[in-house]
């Protein structure tokens, strides 16, 4: 009964380790809404550069009045009809890249391991359908 006692304790300890710390949690998410802000901007920068010039950053403080007439034309902007299929199209594009992409990666790792080294003909091809082609 002690072993298991102690392997518990010492996987408990390894797997403590591994643990993000919420330093590290606040690091991430501050990348993850700086990267969020950037894709915005992108978008909004396809649609409408001014729209983008215009959009506000996170740093930005809300309390003067050039503040509030730049929120207010980016929200002009932004509310028109034309716009937001614009940017609902170049979303739908960011989608599609990123769907692309995923789907090549995924074709490449598949070629490398159905043709690399796991490739039937290496076992000897008994009995298996996929090696006679």
């Amino acid at each position: 009964m002690k072993p298991l006692v102690l392997a518990a304790a010492a996987a408990a300890v390894i797997l403590s380790g591994c643990a993000a710390t919420p330093e590290q949690i606040a690091v991430r998410q501050a990348a993850e809404a700086q990267a969020q802000h950037r894709l915005h901007l992108a978008l909004l920068a396809q649609c409408d550069p001014e729209a983008a010039a215009l959009a506000p950053s996170p740093s930005d403080s809300a309390d003067d009045a050039q503040a509030a007439k730049r929120a207010q034309a980016y929200r002009e902007k932004v509310s028109d009809p034309v716009f937001q299929r614009c940017y609902r199209l170049a979303w739908e594009n960011h989608l599609n890249q990123a769907r692309l992409q995923a789907a090549a990666y995924e074709m490449q790792r598949r070629e490398f391991w159905h043709d690399g080294f796991f490739h039937p003909r290496w076992f000897g091809c008994r009995g298996y359908r996929s090696c006679y082609w």
